[in-house]
């Protein structure tokens, strides 16, 4: 692998690390809404009160191809090495390496350095903020812990798990595209359509909540912020549509979720981001979102969590 730098360097399976002297969400967020803009002024002023999509080809057409573009561009995300924050080496020095993604970067800091400080060089090549890193080597790291403390050695790979800037800006950005679609009457893609529902507004999620709230679901009450119980939350529904129950393991930083046949033990490390929303007509409770991995598929949705346990559950997990 050959001499590791003393400044980290982005090593990429696709791409090698290119320098770049802007921060890349502050770049992608300015054409994209450039893009959007654009894409806004030409439907008000070509399709009002349309009720039909624009033709292929047109102008609609093509800036709607270029938001597209921008956000393709948005929801890759390549890590760049830009603005890089200065700390210096306190300890034995130690060369090691962090993996998120698709990339790596190798840094070059000291024993009684703290993984708060690593966290603070991660955050411009991720574009991850610091309060949204989850870093782990065998066990989630503290920030307060230093690096000796936390097992970390010469050549150690430590896994960075969390959302970047440009992943939320995506999101964001496709559910202003879908209004502006719907302004001017167009059909849009069921990408876009889907971005203006809620989630149990949408297949599969409302097959699953039509089958109505489990028998022995906890009691819910919107509006309200209650401790997690002692005991597990009974009355959960997976993407399976089986019932569950839920306890956070603290002692093993673990989610579990139990069934009459099994229990699915889930490291709080690996959770890159957990969200929440309300369920239409059902205020009282949520579907809860853990991100597990960057596909569709790799999320966890748990149905009929009661709204008063949300906020104790995200905080005991780390959101």
């Amino acid at each position: 692998e050959g001499e590791i730098p003393a400044s980290p360097a982005v090593v990429s399976e696709e791409k090698g690390g290119a320098v770049q002297d802007e921060k890349m969400e502050d770049v992608s967020a300015e054409v994209v809404q450039k893009e959007l803009r654009a894409t806004r002024e030409t439907v008000e002023e070509k399709e009002a009160g349309a009720k039909r999509p624009a033709p292929e080809g047109s102008e609609v057409d093509q800036q709607r191809a270029l938001v597209s573009a921008a956000l393709d561009a948005c929801a890759a995300g390549s890590p760049s090495d830009h603005k890089q924050v200065d700390i210096a080496v306190n300890g034995e020095p130690l060369k090691f390496k962090v993996a998120f993604k698709k990339s790596v970067w190798e840094f070059e800091l000291g024993s009684e350095n703290t993984v708060g400080e690593l966290k603070s060089k991660l955050e411009p090549l991720s574009m991850v903020p610091k309060s949204g890193q989850k870093l782990t080597f065998k066990s989630l790291l503290k920030d307060d812990s230093t690096l000796s403390a936390a097992g970390i050695k010469n050549g150690t790979k430590i896994m960075l798990v969390g959302s970047a800037v440009t992943d939320v800006l995506s999101v964001a950005l496709a559910k202003a595209t879908a209004e502006a679609s719907q302004a001017a009457g167009a059909a849009a893609a069921p990408e876009i359509v889907a971005a203006l529902l809620s989630l149990s507004e949408q297949e599969p999620h409302k097959k699953i909540i039509a089958k109505g709230k489990p028998e022995n679901a906890v009691p819910g009450y919107r509006g309200r912020m209650a401790p997690l119980p002692p005991h597990p939350v009974q009355g959960i529904v997976n993407r399976r549509g089986d019932v569950v129950q839920v306890s956070v393991k603290l002692d093993k930083e673990e989610v579990w979720l139990g069934s009459k046949s099994s229990t699915d033990k889930i490291q709080v490390a690996t959770i890159a981001r957990a969200v929440s929303e309300p369920i239409k007509n059902h205020e009282d409770y949520h579907i809860v979102t853990l991100q597990l991995g960057k596909f569709e598929s790799s999320k966890l949705y748990l149905y009929w969590f009661p709204a008063q346990f949300v906020t104790a559950f995200f905080r005991a997990i780390g959101f």
